[in-house]
């Protein structure tokens, strides 16, 4: 399965997801507690740089990303090593 390593993809999601948010006025919370995040003030709690966040926050992006071949095979594609 070639997404078994599926953080590198991952990584680069959260990367490109925190460039969009701070274009859009939003700066990172207090932490990454889930009640310091603060919609009225645009505070996020997972503003942070990959590796200070906790692995539920992690497993947004992962999870996805682990989800792509299955549906690559719906459309009868898959994923194959050069």
């Amino acid at each position: 399965h070639l997404l078994e390593n599926a953080e590198p993809l991952a990584r680069a999601e959260h990367d490109r997801w925190v460039i969009e948010k701070r274009k859009r006025g939003w700066i990172a919370a207090a932490d990454t507690d889930r009640d310091s995040r603060d919609d009225y003030y645009r505070l996020h709690n997972a503003l942070f740089p990959w590796d200070e966040l906790p692995d539920e926050i992690q497993d947004l992006d992962l999870g996805p990303v682990r989800s792509i071949p299955a549906f690559l095979a719906v459309a009868d594609y898959e994923i194959i090593q050069p």
